[in-house]
C-alpha cells in the first residue's frame, strides 16, 4: 500500500516550558519565536533566529509549551526572496508568525530539513 499524504505531526516532538514575554493565548499559537533573554522567548522581526514554535498553551503567567524538535509546518514569505527548498535550507523568522528564507545566506545560520514547500498555500514543512 502507497502512502499518498506522508504524516508529519507527533514524529520527534519535544516541547519545554519556558517563560515569554508579549504573547497572546488564542492568537499566538503556533508562531516561531526568537530567544529574548534568559529564558525567555518573544515575538520576532524579520530575520530572527528561529528558537522554537509556540505550542497549544500560553499560560496567564507567561510560562508556554515551546517546541524545540520536530517537524511543523508554517506560512512562509517571499518578498524579494527566494522561497524556501527541499533539503538543507536556511531559514528565519519572517516577523509576521512565518518563516522566510534569509535576506542574506550564510553567516553560521541553521539549515532546517524541509520534506514539502506548497506554492499553492504558501506553506512548509520542515523539521526543527
Amino acid at each position: 500500500m502507497a502512502l499518498t499524504t506522508p504524516k508529519y505531526g507527533g514524529i520527534d516532538d519535544l516541547f519545554i516550558s519556558i517563560g515569554s514575554t508579549g504573547l497572546t493565548a488564542g492568537t499566538d499559537e503556533g508562531i516561531p519565536v526568537k530567544m529574548n533573554a534568559n529564558d525567555q522567548v518573544a515575538k520576532p522581526s524579520a530575520e530572527d533566529p528561529i528558537a522554537g514554535i509556540i505550542g497549544q498553551d500560553i499560560g496567564a503567567d507567561g510560562i508556554v509549551d515551546l517546541q524545540v524538535e520536530g517537524f511543523v509546518t508554517l506560512s512562509y514569505t517571499a518578498e524579494g526572496e527566494t522561497i524556501p527548498t527541499i533539503g538543507a535550507c536556511e531559514l528565519v523568522c519572517d516577523g509576521s508568525g512565518g518563516v522566510k528564507t534569509p535576506a542574506q545566506a550564510g553567516d553560521g545560520l541553521k539549515k532546517y530539513q524541509v520534506v514539502n514547500v506548497d506554492t499553492s498555500a504558501t506553506t512548509v514543512t520542515f523539521k526543527l
